[in-house]
């Protein structure tokens, strides 16, 4: 095609074209969201292992579970830090030290790494105890890496893997399979999130 010269009329019309536009730049951004939230994730498992190579301890990695594009919603950073001083507080109850913390915020969300003084599987156990008590702990997302640089699960500790938040089944099942519809999932996070400066004035102070 010369240079100025017209290009075919869409035969659907200029609203059509323009809706298919506006669909294709949804999708473009998307995919980018996407890709940096990837980004993220790789980023941090590499700050996980460097953590633990370079301070010969355990390194439990916190976040929160947070479905969907938006990472960070409304009541998440009063949710990560009541969750965050949870654990602080849990580890040092169990005789557990932290000798070093990290945090930051990316595309994924809120995290902190922590170095502690501690065994892999306790400090798993104390993450589990987290995740399953604490009112919040059905949005805790608390991983542990030893100092060997190898995950431990709670499968090590012979415990049943996370539960789904709205049907109970294993979460990765539900993930996996794409049982429940993303809006569902969302608002059940937003019920949460709702309520999460009461609870955490609620909660009691050790």
């Amino acid at each position: 095609m010369t240079c100025g010269a017209r290009l075919p009329a869409d035969p659907a019309g200029p609203r059509a074209a323009g809706t298919r536009c506006s669909a294709d730049a949804r999708r473009d951004e998307a995919a980018l969201a996407a890709a940096r939230i990837l980004a993220a994730r790789e980023t941090r498992w590499h700050r996980r292992l460097a953590l633990a190579k370079r301070t010969g301890k355990t390194v439990i990695c916190i976040g929160l579970v947070m479905p969907g594009a938006d990472k960070d919603p409304s009541g998440a950073p009063e949710a990560f830090a009541e969750l965050l001083g949870a654990l602080l507080r849990l580890l040092s109850e169990r005789g557990m030290t932290c000798t070093e913390r990290d945090i930051w915020t990316s595309a994924d969300g809120r995290h902190a790494l922590l170095a502690v003084d501690a065994d892999a599987r306790s400090a798993k156990a104390a993450c589990v105890a987290l995740e399953e008590h604490h009112p919040l702990g059905r949005l805790a997302d608390a991983d542990v890496t030893g100092a060997d640089g190898r995950a431990v699960g709670r499968t090590e500790l012979g415990l049943p893997p996370r539960r789904c938040l709205l049907c109970g089944r294993p979460a990765a099942e539900c993930a996996r399979a794409r049982s429940h519809p993303l809006e569902e999932v969302l608002g059940c996070v937003r019920s949460i999130l709702q309520g999460v400066r009461a609870v955490a004035e609620d909660l009691p102070r050790s």
